[in-house]
């Protein structure tokens, strides 16, 4: 079991709450700054990142402290005698200690107009490097969901006929989809007969895809789904239809567009959003049948062709379904070969097996769309008699601002029909999800995620656990 510690200093909280706010100073003000006092309270399930720019905000930090520390030991200790000097001196000390974030403030105002210079001669670095290799082909995956995934799936089925780059390869699972992310990784890991270029492309405002578009120039567009997934940061479902338009727009001239069936088909005109098909772009709508699902394996048909897998989940198979028709557009031969080499993605889907109990990580994140994907994909093998019992450990939906409320209530409502044990993290959204449920003796409480395995002994053999969403400590500070 993973263990972690919530004594944290003073000041390391501030970082880590600032880099939760991903170096958002408008949320951190909001949301962090506020109770840091109460940062007992933060988990700190992941350690602070010492990146370049926080090794930087802490230096001049020191400094810019330090610096006040010698101005008032010079007045102080010449205009007052002791006791009362060390006194005074000590109250300063402790004064700074605790308006570090001041410091803090004043550092991120000093670097940023570095920092922005810096950015975009990075961009354009990475941007010329990619141009200087002859006849690239730049493939971009974009979506609400399943973009880590699908990009990991096409990197195997690409990866043994072509030289293939993707940022992510080098990510230690994690995904690599800002523009200076994703540029970084050019300039450090890629090399000159690299001959397709695999980018995922993540955005949480209008104007990003674009960014990342306008400069790669994506031969092939993969956009994965059309959902809620970071609807806090976005405001509207028409703003992140707007998002994933501009992946489409600012492709090549050119460009291969590859999506589901469902997306060409989705009522655009509700959110007043005109979508034009260029004719000079190529279309491919995706589509599979699944045709036999086993506990460890799924056969599937994408057109006419049959597939099987080891990928758990409907979504996956549809992730699995853009990867497999854009693999035909660079002419892989032995497709099902390579499928049979494809891992799960970590925390996505990703089953492994303790004391005859089935876990199911799918962690990372969930929409709406998805937790109904994986929960239904769980109760119809339960209806196959392949798991005797289905169990979900949830913290809830996150990023759903003012929404949050009724999509929780409306998952809880899923859960309570749908499933046998509910396990509830201590979360901000665990009171709106139990709203929705009617069968309160459904409800396990947990602590968190870590705490999953000490309730085994209400699974019984041949259960399955589905961990659906862990709650990070962003979470919990614009919650607290």
């Amino acid at each position: 079991m993973r263990k972690f510690s919530i004594k944290k200093t003073y000041i390391i909280n501030i970082l880590y709450s600032l880099q939760l706010m991903e170096y958002n100073v408008i949320d951190f003000f909001k949301y962090a700054l506020p109770k840091l006092y109460i940062g007992k309270k933060l988990q700190h399930k992941n350690s602070i990142q010492f990146t370049s720019k926080i090794k930087l905000l802490l230096t001049i930090t020191i400094l810019l402290e330090l610096l006040t520390l010698i101005y008032f030991y010079i007045n102080i200790f010449k205009n007052y005698s002791e006791p009362y000097s060390i006194i005074i001196f000590l109250l300063i000390i402790i004064a700074i200690y605790q308006l570090s974030w001041i410091y803090i403030l004043i550092s991120l105002l000093v670097i940023y107009p570095f920092q922005r210079s810096f950015e975009v001669r990075l961009i354009k670095k990475a941007v010329k490097k990619v141009n200087s290799i002859k006849d690239i082909k730049i493939i971009m995956v974009v979506g609400s969901y399943g973009k880590t995934s699908t990009t990991n799936f096409l990197n195997t089925l690409l990866s043994y006929d072509y030289k293939v780059f993707s940022p992510n390869k080098f990510s230690e699972g994690r995904s690599i989809n800002t523009i200076i992310g994703i540029s970084q990784r050019i300039l450090k890991d890629m090399d000159s007969h690299t001959e397709i270029l695999l980018i995922e492309a993540g955005a949480y405002k209008i104007g990003e895809i674009r960014e990342i578009a306008e400069n790669f120039s994506p031969d092939v567009t993969i956009i994965t789904s059309i959902g809620t997934q970071h609807l806090e940061k976005f405001k509207s479902i028409g703003n992140i239809i707007k998002a994933g338009k501009e992946a489409v727009d600012y492709s090549k001239t050119d460009a291969t567009i590859i999506a589901p069936k469902d997306i060409y088909e989705y009522p655009f005109d509700k959110y007043n959003i005109q979508i034009e098909f260029s004719k000079n772009k190529k279309y491919i709508k995706t589509e599979y049948k699944i045709l036999d699902i086993k506990k460890n394996e799924i056969h599937f048909k994408v057109n006419k062709d049959t597939f099987k897998t080891k990928l758990l989940g409907y979504s996956m198979i549809s992730n699995l379904t853009l990867a497999i028709e854009c693999a035909k557009l660079f002419n892989i031969k032995n497709i099902q070969g390579k499928i049979n080499l494809i891992s799960p993605t970590k925390r996505r889907m990703y089953p492994y097996e303790k004391d005859s109990i089935t876990y199911i990580d799918d962690s990372y994140n969930i929409g709406e769309e998805s937790a109904q994907s994986a929960i239904k994909f769980l109760k119809d093998m339960k209806d196959k008699n392949l798991y005797r019992n289905i169990y979900v450990a949830t913290g809830g939906i996150v990023e759903r601002g003012n929404e949050s409320s009724l999509i929780n209530k409306k998952y809880g409502e899923l859960l309570d029909k749908s499933v046998d044990k509910i396990l509830l993290y201590d979360s901000p959204f665990k009171n709106f999800i139990i709203s929705g449920i009617k069968n309160k003796n459904k409800i396990i409480n947990i602590k968190n995620i870590y705490d999953i395995e000490n309730h085994k002994s209400e699974f019984n053999e041949n259960g399955c656990v589905l961990i659906q969403n862990d709650i990070t400590d962003e979470y919990y500070i614009k919650n607290l």
